[in-house]
């Protein structure tokens, strides 16, 4: 999949871009961090994507930086979740972190590339 996103008309936030959260990029992202944030849980009830709340991106020629607001479930629990997620080239997309609203818990999920 190509990795195009649609920055133009969009709000800026502490230099990135507020992206549609429909754009496939993002829901390709999304999905990514979901996988880490399953991978690196305990649980035997994985997370379930709910909805992809806001998005925004920062692209330069080398790198692509993504920050998503998810809501997740877990059985009948759910809960907002931020991921930050790095993109480039050479090592495709990776999740650097994923963290809970709820929770100081923190997460960080290294994943291999994927796209």
């Amino acid at each position: 999949m190509g990795w195009v996103l649609d920055v133009s008309s969009h709000t800026e936030v502490a230099g990135m871009r507020s992206i549609s959260v429909e754009d496939p990029v993002i829901k390709e992202a999304a999905e990514n961090a979901l996988k880490g944030l399953n991978d690196s849980s305990n649980s035997l009830v994985p997370y379930e994507l709910r909805q992809v709340l806001s998005a925004h991106a920062e692209a330069s020629d080398e790198e692509t930086n993504i920050n998503l607001l998810l809501k997740v479930a877990r059985g009948a629990k759910e809960e907002d979740v931020k991921a930050d997620l790095h993109r480039t080239p050479r090592n495709g997309l990776l999740n650097k972190q994923v963290r809970s609203n709820y929770s100081d818990e923190e997460t960080s999920v290294f994943a291999e590339g994927c796209c």
